[in-house]
């Protein structure tokens, strides 16, 4: 039995790896910046605080999505039928090199 993850699951985990690599090729650290009261350089307040918050958003989504993925592969380990836990004789399978 495969699990396929639904649409919604994919583009809540594309969006979260977009913003983490944007982040970190940006260098966004706007948060020290905020707090001593200056702009950061070339963007307003607005847009450094959207940033921030697409960034922290991503962040909880990428590790529900992660938990999700571990939770389900540990629910499926129930499941498998008796066939899944037989020994394979592998020599029977690859060639004798």
């Amino acid at each position: 039995m495969t699990v396929v993850p639904s649409a919604l699951f994919l583009v809540i985990i594309c969006v979260s790896i977009v913003s983490f690599v944007y982040a970190y090729v940006y260098d966004i650290d706007i948060s020290e910046e905020m707090e001593a009261g200056m702009q950061p350089e070339n963007m307003n307040i607005m847009v450094a605080t959207s940033v921030e918050f697409v960034t922290i958003f991503g962040l909880i989504a990428y590790m529900l999505a992660r938990t999700s993925l571990l939770v389900q592969a540990v629910v499926l380990l129930r499941e498998q039928p008796e066939s899944a836990f037989y020994v394979v004789d592998w020599t029977r399978f690859l060639p004798h090199v």
